[in-house]
């Protein structure tokens, strides 16, 4: 290709504004040098911007030379670009590569200064030198930041954050509490505990009281609930010792007891094992068989007045609750459990484990905290599985005796604990397709249920 069909462009960078003298000694020597060699470079031609060559989260912020970049691209037999020296337009083992690559399609790419030049088949093969050093220095860089990093959380040394958690003033070691956003951690936790309340209805009232997350913007459910199980409200650390996650202890406050920390796992453990877990609002909530489209247990809370089919609308007034609290209660006179149906809890396996720890324990192989850690782990795994036992399908609870019982007991159980109940005395409640005709009444003859 002829010299005179290729668009001559120029490029001067400075990573900081400290005058115009420097940017402009960078201009003159690119139009001298473009002068000597006859090409015709214009001023709308010789771009110039100040700022880092670095990127910053992954992003350059330098448009111009993305600008230069995508006109290169496009045709890169027609492009010849002048720079004072290559490290104006790369410091990036990225943009180096993309340079080179450029080059390769036919670009030319000169350096007034400086012993990289773009331009021969020689400073190409350098540069390619250059690339390869410079990413064998990265991976060594990086290799040798992450074993520090190892070696420090094995110490139990705070690494830094870069974002303040709720609760304290900044994300530094030695941060201090905030008493207003401590106190709403105390009152979450005390909510949970006392009311078992779900984590929409909090933060449904956190909004309401203007209360903000760390960061700034309105407070969601999951955002709550990932607050509460942040060690770093227990004055807590997570770090690793031999390819295990624990907790150590951090070198700022605690704002609540690790009695708190344990408390918000085993809820989280529960809800988990049965969704929607926390207390509920109304007798028949998620108990109900649609007779129209014979979903089961798809008849959910539609406000304060009705149930309503998550498929097909079929909905009842909530007048049902009284309906089949009446029924349960006049069955549970003569009800008792089904043999079959109390289940039998198989711990075997934990049991051995146990076992196997305070032998490990007693012959010195094992010390005393890692037997607890042990211990811990296995108590942890009962509680789940008993608590799956006793959530699972056609399950009758410990605390179920005779229906007797469960009738002295009743103004004293909670609503999920009166739902377990209905799930379990009557084998279905089934609601039939809403009939017109009784428009503005409760209709009991679409309600039918099965022993």
């Amino acid at each position: 290709m002829s010299e005179n069909q290729r668009v001559t462009w120029g490029y001067a960078r400075l990573s900081v504004d400290l005058g115009q003298s420097g940017i402009e000694n960078q201009k003159d020597d690119i139009r001298r040098y473009a002068e000597v060699r006859g090409w015709d470079l214009s001023d709308e031609r010789l771009l110039e911007e100040v700022a880092r060559a670095y990127r910053q989260k992954g992003q350059a912020k330098r448009p111009k030379f993305e600008k230069l970049i995508q006109t290169a691209d496009e045709d890169p037999e027609k492009f010849r670009l002048i720079v004072y020296n290559l490290d104006r337009l790369a410091r990036d083992l990225g943009d180096l590569v993309r340079l080179r690559d450029l080059a390769d399609r036919g670009a030319e790419i000169h350096a007034v200064t400086g012993n990289l030049d773009l331009a021969s088949s020689v400073g190409r093969m350098n540069v390619g030198v250059v690339v390869s050093v410079k990413g064998f220095e990265i991976e060594e860089l990086t290799r040798r930041i992450r074993a520090n990093k190892r070696h420090a959380k094995e110490r139990g040394q705070y690494l830094g954050g870069s974002l303040r958690s709720f609760g304290y003033t900044d994300a530094s070691a030695a941060r201090q509490i905030v008493p207003e956003e401590a106190e709403i951690l105390e009152w979450i936790v005390d909510e949970l505990r006392t009311k078992d309340r779900s984590w929409r209805s909090i933060t449904a009232e956190l909004r309401e009281r203007g209360v903000k997350a760390a960061t700034g913007v309105e407070m969601n459910p999951p955002n709550v609930s990932k607050m509460m199980l942040s060690p770093i409200i227990y004055g807590k650390m997570i770090h690793g010792f031999d390819g295990e996650m624990r907790l150590v202890d951090a070198p700022w406050e605690p704002i609540l007891p690790m009695a708190d920390f344990e408390f918000m796992k085993d809820l989280r453990v529960k809800r988990a094992l049965y969704r929607g877990s926390h207390d509920v609002a109304y007798l028949c909530s998620g108990a109900l068989t649609c007779g129209n489209c014979a979903t089961p247990k798809k008849m959910g809370s539609a406000g304060p007045r009705k149930y309503r089919c998550r498929s097909c609308n079929n909905s009842i007034s909530k007048e049902i609750d009284l309906l089949v609290e009446k029924m349960v209660l006049l069955r549970l006179r003569d009800w008792s459990p089904d043999p079959e149906m109390i289940g039998r809890l198989d711990l075997n396996a934990e049991n051995t484990r146990l076992d196997e720890l305070k032998a490990l324990l007693d012959s010195g192989v094992l010390s005393r905290s890692m037997f607890e850690v042990g211990v811990t782990e296995v108590e942890t795994a009962i509680a789940r599985k008993t608590e799956a036992h006793e959530r699972s399908e056609r399950r009758v609870p410990e605390w179920m005796g005779s229906g007797e019982s469960i009738l002295g007991l009743w103004d004293t159980l909670t609503m999920r604990e009166k739902r377990d109940v209905v799930a379990t005395v009557l084998k279905g409640v089934t609601i039939l397709p809403f009939d017109r005709s009784g428009f503005g009444r409760f209709q009991s003859d679409r309600v039918q249920i099965a022993y």
